[in-house]
């Protein structure tokens, strides 16, 4: 039982370190790869991780080989979902709001948890908790708090703030997928393989993405100022972050690493301030206070198997 308690804290610990490099990345790397387009800067974080993870997972193209056709099938959704949609999606965002609300954006992000639980539900069999829809509502009430305040929201076209938050909730459900992948895999597929094909396949993602913008060959316009940068994403908020992250996952349940990665937009919060200066007023975090005991209610009420349980220690 200590055994299982210890490996449950490594998890929780494993899993709020990468949160929080994620938080760094957000709040200071991202905002100066500004001038290139988004596309393309996801592109460059999926591609230049793989070579990173290349370098040091080399034995894992012998591994590939002989990984099952419908494993491989899981993990080009792992870099789907998390490598491509939900990296576009919240960069795009933090890119619309011209990284002037990235705590807002970030907050309305973890709302992951509530879509986390419902396909936990359906694909791990875990237990919906008995509140869930209502804690659901209250989680959302505190992300309306968030976005609009007390006032009407506005559905401007031209309102890209707005947009901004619609894809941070595209970029919850989408990384929620990632999670709930994760940890389905987590037990028959190495941490070191997830990473290793999260990024291969994300970099096929990305160059498919780059080609429907018209954005493939913006090479020229990459100056070395976003070199440093880059390569301090990858050092940083690349693959070690991602390995560690689903080494976490081995761990602790689905619902256990929502809570946890409420590390990200904590540290966001923290770092938007000692970084940009930038401070929450007291409505948004009124909301976010809401959201995240709606969120916690949620997760500490949400009971696993105890085939899944088994699995993990």
């Amino acid at each position: 039982m200590n055994k299982v308690r210890l490996n449950s804290s490594l998890g929780i610990i494993l899993i709020i370190t990468a949160a929080v490099s994620w938080g760094l990345s957000a709040v200071f790397f991202i905002p100066n790869l500004y001038n290139l387009p988004v596309t393309f800067v996801v592109l460059l974080q999926n591609f230049l991780s793989f070579i990173l993870m290349s370098v040091l997972c080399p034995k894992e193209y012998a591994y590939a080989l002989k990984i099952p056709g419908k494993i491989l099938f899981l993990l080009s959704l792992i870099a789907l979902f998390s490598g491509v949609i939900g990296t576009l999606a919240i960069v795009k965002a933090l890119f619309l709001v011209n990284f002037k609300q990235l705590s807002v954006v970030v907050l309305i992000q973890k709302v992951q948890p509530v879509f986390t639980v419902i396909l936990a539900l359906i694909f791990l069999k875990e237990k919906l908790a008995k509140n869930f829809v209502l804690w659901s509502l209250i989680v959302f009430v505190g992300v309306y708090m968030i976005t609009f305040g007390f006032h009407a929201p506005d559905f401007s076209t031209t309102n890209s703030h707005l947009m901004a938050y619609l894809l941070s909730i595209i970029s919850a459900l989408s990384f929620s997928t990632n999670t709930i992948l994760g940890r389905y895999l987590a037990n028959s597929v190495s941490f070191l393989s997830i990473t290793f094909h999260r990024f291969f396949f994300g970099t096929i993602f990305s160059v498919i993405a780059c080609l429907m913008t018209g954005t493939l060959w913006c090479f020229g316009q990459i100056t070395f100022h976003n070199y440093i940068f880059l390569i301090a994403i990858v050092i940083i908020a690349g693959p070690p972050s991602m390995f560690i992250y689903y080494f976490g996952l081995k761990y602790v349940k689905a619902m256990v690493s929502a809570i946890c990665e409420l590390a990200l937009p904590f540290s966001v919060i923290i770092l938007d301030y000692l970084i940009n200066g930038n401070v929450l007023t007291l409505t948004p975090w009124a909301g976010a206070i809401i959201m995240i005991i709606g969120i916690m209610k949620i997760s500490n009420q949400t009971k696993v198997p105890q085939s899944v349980k088994t699995s993990n220690t």
